[in-house]
């Protein structure tokens, strides 16, 4: 396959432009947001937003997706990465935080959930305003995810968990 031998990044962009979805398709396009230059992986994002919903992937794939876009070096990746989140993958759950968090199962990655919070809450707030209502529903949210995800664990850990997350989630909205 061209997209991933081919030495030109100009190519392996074009190739991921005309793609076509397939369980082929996936593995591939998952490959590419690893690749090593940032055009590439940028357009390996925008190339999942607009082919792929989140349930087409496992619980592993959207964890790893997510994970490693919102933390990408380049800017753009992450801007893509966010637009996925926010543009596509939640509206395809009909902008249900608690029901996309459930997606992503948070009991067995709370660090990645609270990052793709905090990814969506900074999406959606005006840069420089206090987000006190939006932390508020934000701390709610969380709760709800772990309340419903984590069964059997805990309540006083669960809160302890929820309060963290806020705390980190209200500190980034600042």
């Amino acid at each position: 396959s061209l997209l991933a031998t081919d030495t030109s990044k100009d190519v392996r962009c074009a190739v991921l432009e005309v793609l076509a979805v397939s369980k082929r398709a996936l593995p591939v396009v998952f490959e590419r947001t690893y690749d090593e230059k940032d055009e590439v992986r940028r357009e390996a994002y925008h190339w999942l937003m607009s082919r792929c919903e989140p349930r087409h992937l496992s619980i592993s794939s959207r964890v790893a997706l997510l994970s490693n876009g919102l933390r990408d070096r380049a800017d753009k990746v992450r801007r893509q990465c966010t637009e996925l989140l926010c543009e596509s993958w939640l509206p395809s759950v009909g902008g249900d935080a608690v029901a996309f968090l459930k997606l992503l199962d948070v009991e067995g990655d709370v660090e990645t959930a609270e990052l793709v919070l905090k990814a969506a809450l900074a999406h959606t707030e005006p840069r420089g305003t206090r987000a006190t209502t939006a932390a508020s529903e934000l701390r709610d949210t969380l709760r709800r995810a772990v309340d419903l995800t984590a069964s059997g664990a805990d309540a006083a850990q669960r809160d302890a968990d929820a309060d963290e997350g806020f705390k980190l989630a209200a500190e980034s909205a600042v």
